[in-house]
């Protein structure tokens, strides 16, 4: 008597997750710099709220500027960065390409509200024109001048030809 065969059913291959190490060194140097700053931001704030007097009192959330802006900002870019990781895509790349950087501007224009709402305004002109300082010289000089600092000596002088007069 031979036994009946048993049917075997194809076993369905293992869906593998996204390689999250491989997406990761994918990523440009900002965006990991920016995941990594913001994360600790992000725990930094939970560390923060998680050691006060009443355990998991969150006494900056919702309460100042900065507290929330800081902390949702930072969690928006750790977020957009880890589901890029994960292999998912929230968002069309034109439109992550303006989130992220709105997103990292956040922390400082939530510190710009505390001080313009909590300090005299003689601050608020203080701390806003030096931000306008940084930033302009960071996208105008710097951005055209660091080129000719990596080429070029920083004791060579820019030569001009003088002609002798005539």
């Amino acid at each position: 008597m031979t036994e009946p065969e048993k049917e075997t059913q194809p076993v369905a291959p293992v869906a593998q997750g996204p390689d999250v190490k491989a997406n990761f060194s994918k990523l440009p140097l900002l965006e990991k710099v920016l995941a990594i700053i913001a994360l600790v931001v992000v725990i930094g704030w939970i560390i923060g709220w998680s050691s006060k007097k009443m355990p998991w009192e969150i006494s900056g959330l919702f309460k100042s500027w900065f507290g929330t802006l800081s902390f949702f900002g930072s969690l928006a870019i750790v977020a957009l960065v880890g589901l890029k990781v994960g292999g998912i895509r929230p968002l069309p790349p034109n439109l992550e390409n303006m989130v992220i950087p709105i997103a990292s501007l956040l922390p400082v224009v939530g510190y710009v509200l505390e001080v313009l709402f909590d300090f005299p305004f003689v601050y608020f002109l203080i701390m806003t024109g030096s931000l306008a300082l940084a930033y302009l010289s960071a996208t105008t000089y710097w951005r055209k001048s660091i080129p000719d600092i990596v080429t070029k000596p920083l004791g060579d002088a820019p030569t001009q030809e003088s002609k002798p007069a005539q």
